[in-house]
């Protein structure tokens, strides 16, 4: 039986160097969303393609001639700007309509329309308006797809837009998505196998009120809203007695906006039994110890946040809206309440010059947190970041994987003098994780007796210290040569 739609992701994670080596994946919540808006909602036969784990877009071939769906949507993001491309000529040489949807076909609406060949574009959230697309496509109404807000089109071989739609002010008539609409064992298993434990996500709320000028709002815009907290708690539950994942990721923006809902999360989630580790984002000037407090309580494990710089003058230029000491002030209270620290750097940005690079290394050296990510500055399309920037840059200039991070525009530094720091400032770090961990073992191999090796422990902690540049050392295992 062929269905209405067939909702397909574009990532290919076969494709993507870095995560294949990290392997963290999970399902496309995005697509899976509109599947079970469309499904629960509007009365559509749905199906969902998952490309996460397949090879290559040959097999999306295949999955449209078996389900034999009219139309077709496709979510796509910068990083699968390639694939998606591909699949969109594979589902037109079928005859299929294509609707584009997600962040990059938001903002790109030539390449998607005009170069590509899909023939809609759902812009920014894509339930409702996917919806009324499919109400005109299948069953004659609205009669005028113009009438249609939200989505861009081609018209006489032009990109025509309509009128913008509003956000969804109420999530909790949104469906949760179904994850059974796809293979999760995938997800699951892949997990198990790389990392020993498994993981899944929700999200709580959309949007981010804050306007870090390097951020695309292409999807919720510049808007902040949240689930019922109790409603959160009763999916936390539901996907503990279903999936039994042992870790949750929180896929926000941020956590924390408003703390009264985190304390009736906390309260919900504390009545229901939905205690679960779990990593979120947050940010460092409006972490305060009740919330973290009540975070920690109910599982929360790491808190990452976007520290970016050690810079005012680059956080002032990115637009950041906080002080060099808040970071400070964060990560002291975070690791108070016993929750690891996550730092997102972000080298590159503009007017940043090598001082600015050696204070983001003195915070980072300072802090120490548990877990540090690097990249390069990058332009996306429709921030004022890009718009700053976009003179510099060839023209379709873009990332194809996550593990690039490379210069887009013309910076005063080259690649290599950012590849170089990222290296050092990694290298650096992991130099004083071990030495910490190797301090935490002399102490416990004295109190054995064990003087000797504890004396080459020392030993090797001064040699270890790594030069800028240079090879890192292997880490020692103290307990290898016993006592």
């Amino acid at each position: 039986m062929a269905v209405d739609i067939l909702i397909s992701n574009s990532y290919y994670l076969e494709q993507d160097a870095t995560e294949k080596h990290v392997m963290r994946p999970y399902p496309p919540l995005g697509p899976l969303s509109v599947a079970t808006y469309l499904r629960d909602r509007a009365g559509y036969e749905v199906a969902a393609f998952d490309t996460t784990f397949r090879t290559d877009p040959s097999v999306f071939a295949a999955a449209l001639e078996r389900l034999d769906p009219r139309v077709v949507g496709i979510h796509a993001t910068i990083i699968s700007r390639t694939t998606a491309a591909e699949m969109i000529r594979i589902a037109k040489a079928q005859g299929r309509i294509v609707i584009m949807g997600g962040p990059d076909p938001s903002e790109c609406l030539q390449e998607y329309l005009l170069e590509y060949g899909a023939d809609y574009v759902v812009i920014a959230e894509g339930e409702e308006t996917a919806r009324e697309l499919m109400d005109h496509l299948t069953r004659g109404a609205p009669a005028d797809v113009h009438q249609i807000a939200g989505i861009a089109y081609k018209r006489d071989g032009r990109v025509t837009r309509t009128l913008p739609r509003k956000v969804v002010a109420d999530l909790d008539a949104i469906p949760r998505p179904d994850l059974d609409l796809i293979n999760i064992d995938w997800y699951l298993k892949a997990w198990k196998k790389h990392r020993g434990e498994t993981s899944l996500h929700i999200m709580m709320t959309r949007g981010c009120p804050y306007a870090c000028k390097w951020c695309s709002k292409a999807v919720f815009g510049q808007t902040y809203r949240a689930r019922a907290p109790e409603e959160v708690a009763d999916e936390m539950k539901s996907l503990i007695d279903r999936y039994h994942p042992d870790w949750l990721w929180i896929a926000d923006d941020l956590v924390g906006v408003n703390k009264k809902w985190v304390a009736r999360w906390h309260a919900a989630v504390m009545e229901r039994g939905a205690q679960i580790p779990f990593e979120c984002l947050s940010r460092v000037d409006i972490v305060e110890p009740e919330m973290l407090r009540q975070l920690k309580e109910i599982g929360c494990r790491r808190i990452y946040f976007g520290v970016e710089s050690g810079s005012q003058k680059v956080l002032d230029r990115m637009q950041k809206d906080f002080q060099v000491e808040s970071i400070y002030r964060a990560a002291e209270m975070t690791k108070a309440a016993g929750i690891e620290r996550g730092f997102f750097i972000m080298l590159g940005y503009l007017d940043e010059k090598h001082e600015d690079v050696r204070m983001t290394r003195r915070v980072l050296l300072d802090l120490q947190p548990e877990f540090a990510g690097f990249s390069v500055a990058y332009p996306l399309k429709g921030t004022p970041f890009f718009e700053e920037v976009k003179d510099q840059m060839p023209q379709h200039a873009h990332w194809t994987a996550t593990n690039e991070n490379r210069v887009l525009w013309n910076t005063e530094y080259s690649q290599e003098y950012y590849r170089y720091n990222i290296a050092y400032m990694q290298k650096i770090l992991a130099w004083k994780r071990r030495k910490r961990t190797n301090v935490s073992a002399l102490a416990d191999l004295v109190k054995a007796g064990c003087y000797r090796t504890a004396a080459r422990v020392a030993l090797h902690s001064r040699r270890e210290r790594p030069a800028p540049g240079g090879n890192q050392s292997p880490q020692l295992n103290v307990f290898s040569s016993g006592c």
